[in-house]
């Protein structure tokens, strides 16, 4: 997910182990990739030196890039980056009430822990560029402070300058496996019951009435359980396409919930690990 200006999450999906081989590649989001560069602004932020940042304008001043470059010497999961934006009127983004920028914006990459379709899961490898879209608005920005305060190593190694980015981090990849855990709980119960007719429908009901009993709770973004809750209902809401996805491979509801339990378990055993990640700092 990222998390833009106004921490917007942009959420890409899981990623298992750091990729033994891996073809070194280069994320380009901007069709002009040889624009001239423009260095960041001194920053008193605090910052890591594993991911060197520059900016350069898109199409227009309106339209604002970030170039990233892994000079960290490892492929990276996860980055966090502190931003504050001028522009040409003298104002700022964030806001305050003297136009000068109190706390500054932040824009996260997650990528996924677990390729899909048994591809290799996606990173930012090591000794490549990428271009990140910043800004897109109604105002020319004139000068860009932008610095990585978090970095998550595909190696299950981070260094840490933004605690409650970490925190978030360390959440999302708890609560989506505990979420996935009670899922198969759930699943593995009613597939045990040789008298249910719709393992399907049992399945759904128990997982309605364990959503249900979340709705008004009140999570803090740094909590497992918040993203448990979600992963929940995402996992209700999938199930129900499941009679159609049964029928289509010729399959019974057993056999199409048992298959979906091994994927999951495979899922499981892959992330569980990443949820352990040593501190560098």
């Amino acid at each position: 997910m990222r998390l833009g200006l106004v921490a917007i999450a942009l959420l890409l999906l899981a990623t298992t182990a750091c990729p033994q081989k891996q073809e070194q590649r280069t994320y380009v989001t901007h069709a002009d990739g040889n624009v001239p560069l423009i260095p960041t602004s001194h920053s008193e932020l605090p910052q890591l030196p594993g991911i060197r940042i520059s900016w350069y304008h898109g199409s227009t001043k309106k339209l604002v890039m970030l170039r990233l470059d892994n000079v960290s010497g490892k492929n990276i999961n996860v980055y966090n980056i502190s931003i504050r934006l001028k522009f040409t009127d003298g104002s700022t983004n964030p806001f305050c009430t003297d136009g000068r920028p109190c706390f500054p914006g932040e824009h996260m990459e997650v990528f996924a822990l677990v390729g899909i379709n048994g591809m290799e899961p996606r990173s930012f490898v090591a000794g490549t560029s990428r271009d990140d879209m910043l800004y897109q608005g109604d105002q020319e920005v004139s000068e860009v402070e932008a610095v990585p305060n978090m970095i998550v190593y595909t190696d299950d190694t981070a260094e840490v300058k933004n605690e409650r980015a970490f925190k978030q981090v360390m959440a999302m990849r708890k609560g989506d496996v505990m979420a996935m855990q009670k899922v198969n709980q759930v699943i593995k119960q009613v597939l045990a019951d040789p008298t249910v007719e719709s393992p399907i429908s049992a399945a759904r009901t128990e997982l309605t009435g364990l959503v249900l009993a979340g709705v008004g709770r009140q999570h803090i973004p740094e909590e497992p359980e918040g993203n448990e809750e979600m992963g929940l209902r995402n996992a209700n809401t999938n199930l129900s396409n499941a009679p159609q996805a049964a029928k289509f491979s010729k399959q019974s509801e057993r056999e199409y919930l048992t298959k979906y339990v091994e994927e999951q378990d495979a899922r499981i055993a892959a992330m569980a690990p990443h949820c352990e990640v040593k501190r560098l700092d």
